[in-house]
């Protein structure tokens, strides 16, 4: 049986970087554009040898803004790599797109990758505190992304906020998500906003802002799954769900970062480079790093403890061969009387308090 694997695929392009994202971006025009889908399918074709050793369990193609590119050329990218590779049954095909550009000649265009799965920026739906992050679009754009998107039968479609931003309240928050609530989407991110800036609210305001995500979208029927994301029943994102249970993944494109078979390794993030030798891996990867026994073990400590079922006992034994308890005993037993974590006979797994103070927990693993 062949080993499953997630594919990353990056588009750098943006019309411009927001304050908030870490992500390797850049800016061009269609020519850029053309020669950077070029070199990245150069990349993925000197890939496929390797890929034809795993099942790919799902695709996730993020930037960047992926939907700046031609979408014409982007969906028959993605759809020859489908047609290439070994899949698993119905499997996840996700795209970022930026609520700008979604409307009938992207969509059209982006089918024939068969996306199945969109995920629209939001952020907020106070036009002040999109300002201040810099991102280039607002609610409305969002309201009409969802509208065509829903015309096209998208089924799968989720939307990104971020608390604790700047100038943001927590009856602000709370208007932003009622607002993205009223979209409908299958799936919430919520990320915390982690840059410093004076004009973020006080670490009481963001406590708040927590108390009221989780009762607003328990209340309103979405099932936290791991630390940043929720879901309506049957909606859970694979790429999240497969990334922090430990499958390996490949990334390909520029910046794009890989782990498999205990080794982590990264694309270079200088264009000039990638798009000159984007199919001799040996000139486009950068950072390798062959991780021990013991740094394995704790990294998939750290991912698991992403998902609020935890660590599943029973699955850290039959990869590693060893009991977690016994590997960890004097961190768990820490991490525990200080009420980070509880666990039965099956699992170990973050409390509310280890959920708000995950930063903390992690540390105790690195």
């Amino acid at each position: 049986m062949k080993k499953p694997l997630q594919l990353y695929i990056h588009i750098p392009f943006c019309v411009k970087q927001c304050t908030f994202c870490d992500a390797t971006t850049v800016t061009g025009d269609s020519s850029a554009k053309a020669e950077y889908l070029a070199a990245l399918q150069r990349e993925l074709s000197s890939a496929l040898p390797a890929l034809d050793e795993f099942t790919v369990a799902n695709i996730y193609v993020g930037g960047g803004s992926p939907t700046v590119m031609n979408p014409d050329a982007l969906g028959k990218l993605i759809g020859w790599l489908k047609e290439s590779l070994h899949l698993e049954h119905r499997i996840e095909t996700s795209i970022e797109v930026m609520p700008r550009t979604v409307g009938v000649p992207s969509l059209t265009g982006l089918s024939a990758g068969k996306f199945n799965r969109f995920s629209l920026g939001m952020q907020s739906s106070n036009p002040k505190e999109t300002k201040a992050l810099d991102c280039d679009y607002n609610v409305y754009d969002v309201q009409d992304a969802v509208l065509f998107l829903d015309k096209f039968h998208a089924r799968n479609v989720n939307i990104d906020l971020m608390y604790g931003t700047p100038l943001q309240t927590p009856i602000s928050w709370k208007t932003s998500l009622r607002t993205a609530l009223d979209f409908e989407p299958e799936h919430l991110s919520i990320y915390p906003f982690s840059k410093d800036a004076g004009s973020c609210p006080s670490q009481v305001a963001r406590d708040e802002m927590d108390a009221i995500t989780q009762d607003y979208l328990k209340h309103n029927g979405y099932e936290r799954y791991s630390l940043y994301h929720y879901s309506k029943p049957g909606y859970r994102c694979q790429h999240f769900v497969n990334r922090y249970s430990g499958v390996d993944y490949m990334g390909f494109g520029l910046g794009a970062t890989s782990y498999v078979d205990g080794i982590a390794y990264g694309n270079t993030g200088i264009y000039a480079d990638y798009v000159s030798h984007s199919d001799e891996f040996e000139q486009v990867v950068t950072d390798v790093v062959q991780l021990d026994e013991t740094q394995q073990k704790k990294q998939y400590v750290i991912n698991n403890l992403h998902l609020t079922r935890g660590v599943v006992l029973e699955d850290y034994s039959g990869r590693f061969g060893a009991f977690l308890d016994a590997d960890f005993s004097d961190c768990l037993d820490h991490l525990n009387s200080e009420g980070f974590l509880a666990g039965d006979d099956t699992a170990i797994f973050l409390t509310e308090k280890g959920l708000r103070e995950s930063a903390s927990v992690f540390a105790m693993f690195e």
